[in-house]
Protein backbone atom coordinates (compact mmCIF):
# COMPACT_ATOMS: atom_id res chain seq x y z
CA UNK A 1 0.00 0.00 0.00
CA UNK A 2 1.05 3.60 0.53
CA UNK A 3 3.63 4.80 3.00
CA UNK A 4 2.39 6.65 6.08
CA UNK A 5 1.82 10.35 5.62
CA UNK A 6 4.42 12.04 7.75
CA UNK A 7 2.55 15.26 8.48
CA UNK A 8 -0.56 14.69 10.62
CA UNK A 9 -2.15 17.81 9.12
CA UNK A 10 -2.37 16.00 5.77
CA UNK A 11 -5.68 14.31 5.07
CA UNK A 12 -7.80 12.77 2.35
CA UNK A 13 -11.56 13.27 2.43
CA UNK A 14 -14.36 11.86 0.34
CA UNK A 15 -15.95 14.57 -1.81
CA UNK A 16 -19.72 15.01 -1.79
CA UNK A 17 -19.65 15.30 -5.60
CA UNK A 18 -17.58 12.12 -6.02
CA UNK A 19 -13.93 11.23 -5.76
CA UNK A 20 -11.55 12.41 -3.05
CA UNK A 21 -9.91 15.68 -2.06
CA UNK A 22 -6.49 16.20 -0.52
CA UNK A 23 -5.51 18.49 2.34
CA UNK A 24 -1.79 19.21 2.56
CA UNK A 25 -0.48 20.73 5.79
CA UNK A 26 -3.95 21.98 6.63
CA UNK A 27 -4.61 23.55 3.19
CA UNK A 28 -7.07 22.17 0.64
CA UNK A 29 -5.33 21.46 -2.67
CA UNK A 30 -6.66 23.47 -5.63
CA UNK A 31 -6.04 23.18 -9.36
CA UNK A 32 -7.10 25.88 -11.83
CA UNK A 33 -9.21 27.60 -9.16
CA UNK A 34 -11.14 24.45 -8.22
CA UNK A 35 -10.62 21.82 -5.56
CA UNK A 36 -8.35 19.13 -7.03
CA UNK A 37 -10.15 15.76 -7.23
CA UNK A 38 -8.63 12.27 -7.15
CA UNK A 39 -10.29 9.09 -8.40
CA UNK A 40 -9.21 6.98 -5.42
CA UNK A 41 -8.10 7.54 -1.85
CA UNK A 42 -4.82 5.77 -2.59
CA UNK A 43 -3.97 8.15 -5.45
CA UNK A 44 -4.67 11.14 -3.17
CA UNK A 45 -2.36 9.72 -0.47
CA UNK A 46 0.40 9.12 -3.02
CA UNK A 47 0.00 12.73 -4.19
CA UNK A 48 0.31 14.02 -0.61
CA UNK A 49 3.46 11.94 -0.11
CA UNK A 50 4.97 13.52 -3.25
CA UNK A 51 4.05 16.99 -1.92
CA UNK A 52 5.78 16.16 1.39
CA UNK A 53 8.91 15.07 -0.48
CA UNK A 54 8.91 18.27 -2.55
CA UNK A 55 8.05 20.47 0.44
CA UNK A 56 5.28 22.19 -1.50
CA UNK A 57 1.99 21.57 -3.30
CA UNK A 58 2.83 20.03 -6.66
CA UNK A 59 0.98 21.57 -9.57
Amino acid sequence: MTKEIENPRNAVERSVSGGFTAIWRGRTVYENGRVKKFETEEIAHLYLNRCDEAGKIIR
